[in-house]
């Protein structure tokens, strides 16, 4: 099966040369570039929250809405990789080199940061197909307890992060895997390739995988700037006089956006 794998990456407090990057699958060498993107974009998600109940001769009403921005690297890179070759212990493998900071004597001014912000792995097939890939929004929006009076969602649980890493995780059983995400100096990530749900994702930890996958409300903004268009998530639920929920979920499409980021 043919897979996307995303690669955004920025340059922080850049001293002399950029460093060079490595991506490879196992022992593959899929590209090498330098790191030389020092900017980053903004990204936004809308949601709108509405509840309606009654009481006796009483009915209220309640509309909240709420619009997330996320920071993330201006450039991205976007491999097609085949899994063919992969196995249980596969890995993919992501080197910094000659990435030096100024330090003289302990003190450092430029640290030469190297941050890769997402890392995200998904079927190619999948990727491009928007009605799949809302469907799965809507389905995650339910399962992280953004739609009212639906399951609550435990934050600490350990359900796989899908497609993979960002700096903006909604689980707070991946805030230890951000801080991999970014490093000074020569470093190297490993990150596993495991199966679930009969498709491939990443993993950078060995905690056996919980439950229907997670994914991250940053993933949600990324797919939209990614695909050049908005939508805005709607919620709606009705608690009637039998205290009887009624909830629904619903994803709508807006004017498509301009972007330009991959190289």
């Amino acid at each position: 099966m043919k897979y996307y794998l995303f690669l955004g990456y920025q340059l922080f407090e850049r001293h002399n040369k950029a460093p060079t990057v490595r991506i490879y699958t196992d022992d593959t060498l899929i590209d090498e570039f330098i790191c030389d993107n020092e900017k980053s974009i903004e990204m936004d998600n809308d949601y709108t929250e509405h509840q309606e109940w009654q009481e006796e001769f009483v009915k209220f009403k309640a509309v909240r809405k709420n619009t997330d921005t996320y920071h993330t690297p201006a450039k991205i890179k976007v491999y097609e990789v085949d899994s063919s070759d992969w196995n249980h212990a596969s890995v993919i493998k992501i080197k910094v080199l000659n990435n030096a900071s100024n330090n003289s004597n302990g003190f450092v001014s430029k640290r030469s940061m190297v941050l890769f912000n997402p890392v995200f792995l998904i079927p190619k097939k999948l990727y491009e197909n928007t009605d799949a890939m809302e469907k799965i929004f809507i389905k995650s929006c339910q399962n992280n307890g953004r739609v009212p009076g639906g399951k609550k969602y435990n934050r600490l649980n350990k359900r796989i992060t899908w497609p993979g890493y960002s700096t903006y995780p909604d689980n707070l059983a991946n805030v230890k895997n951000r801080s991999l995400l970014v490093s000074g100096g020569d470093f190297e990530l490993l990150i596993n390739i495991r199966k679930k749900h009969g498709i491939h994702f990443i993993k950078i930890d060995n905690d056996l995988p919980i439950g229907f996958f997670h994914i991250d409300e940053y993933t949600h903004a990324w797919y939209q700037h990614m695909k050049k268009y908005k939508f805005h998530v709607k919620t709606k639920s009705v608690l009637d006089k039998k205290d009887i929920m009624i909830a629904t979920t619903e994803l709508h499409k807006i004017d498509s956006i301009n972007t330009n980021n991959e190289d």
